[in-house]
């Protein structure tokens, strides 16, 4: 089963004075700030798409991958085999996850939009920069992205602190979803069947939307369970609903607990950046009568999160597929990651 999905970050550096931010570091009306660079791409490195892909532990915010932000002196190209920064000046500036007030989120069709801003303190960074990245830890470890800083005309360039100057980093993430189906046929329990499948659900829903939200890989405090498409919801119509919904009718749900949640994933071998994730619906779960003509795998799925829609209909006579408390219904979903281009 085929959809693609992209997701693409860019960075954005502003300078500010103390005299121009009030108690709370927020700038005083009037003020401009000393530099601004505007948004320029950012690059993802390897590391990053092993710990991403292969996280498979519970009660973990994804957005622990880049909990720091640090600040080098690197001026060579970032590539995706990067480790580190060069030249580290001052401490790593943390990313508060909590603080949902400082993410901006906006859905369009086909787009989640997220802006997060990190804010350093007077001196936190002194000298002259040229390169950041993003960490899991606070002193070591490689980083999970790596890039230049760039000029408004997207030209590499350096960024001079002095000790009352504040560095604002904002970071936004653009994930856009493949809104058209895609068909084929799979085989289950002997049974060739026809499927289609397509996004759902992609609307925004507030905070928990983008807390819970699979496709982005910044996250708030909440907890984002196994490989994010935790959950299954069977339905009995055939026909899907727009990307905006899911399949019409009331769904039955297969109970998830966190200690047996009925997705569980293969073995990751590092450096594949592919998952293989089956999803079990027991004998005493889904029965529906007639049989499944669709089902919703997401992060939380009857909260309307988002994630995919599939119906199911067999070759020979259009058929669904029967579920009874005679059987159990496995269906494995195939997951695979990979990076597009560097950004610079």
């Amino acid at each position: 089963m085929k959809l693609h999905t992209t997701v693409s970050g860019e960075l954005r550096f502003e300078v500010w004075k103390s005299d121009q931010l009030d108690a709370s570091g927020n700038p005083l009306a009037g003020e401009s700030a000393k530099l601004d660079t505007g948004f320029n791409k950012q690059t993802i490195t390897d590391a990053f798409f092993d710990a991403y892909v292969g996280f498979n532990g519970v009660n973990t915010s994804r957005s622990d991958f880049m909990q720091y932000m640090g600040c080098g002196v690197g001026t060579a190209a970032a590539s995706g085999s990067d480790t580190t920064i060069t030249g580290q000046l001052g401490t790593r500036i943390p990313v508060d996850v909590g603080l949902l007030s400082a993410i901006l989120t906006n859905s369009y069709d086909g787009e989640i939009l997220e802006t997060a801003q990190y804010r350093g303190t007077a001196g936190q960074v002194i000298g002259a920069i040229s390169e950041v990245g993003l960490f899991a830890d606070a002193t070591g470890g490689q980083t999970m992205m790596r890039s230049l800083i760039k000029d408004p005309s997207g030209d590499p360039t350096t960024i001079v602190l002095s000790v009352t100057d504040h560095l604002y980093i904002s970071w936004r993430v653009s994930t856009n979803v493949t809104l058209t189906t895609t068909s084929s046929t799979i085989t289950i329990g002997g049974v060739s069947y026809n499927y289609t499948i397509k996004p759902c659900n992609w609307t925004a829903g507030g905070d928990f939307f983008q807390a819970l939200n699979p496709f982005c890989f910044w996250a708030s405090s909440e907890p984002r369970y196994g490989f994010g498409f935790r959950e299954l919801l069977a339905f009995s119509t055939q026909t899907l609903g727009t990307h905006t919904t899911q399949p019409a009718g009331t769904p039955f749900m297969v109970p998830h607990i966190e200690q047996a949640p009925i997705m569980s994933l293969d073995t990751y071998v590092p450096g594949t950046w592919t998952r293989t994730a089956t999803y079990s619906v027991g004998a005493e779960e889904c029965n529906i009568s007639g049989g499944i003509g669709s089902i919703v795998i997401g992060a939380d799925t009857l909260l309307g999160f988002p994630g995919y829609q599939i119906s199911f209909s067999a070759v020979a006579n259009g058929g669904k597929i029967p579920k009874t408390s005679a059987n159990i219904l496995t269906i494995g979903m195939y997951y695979s990651f990979g990076r597009t281009q560097y950004a610079n």
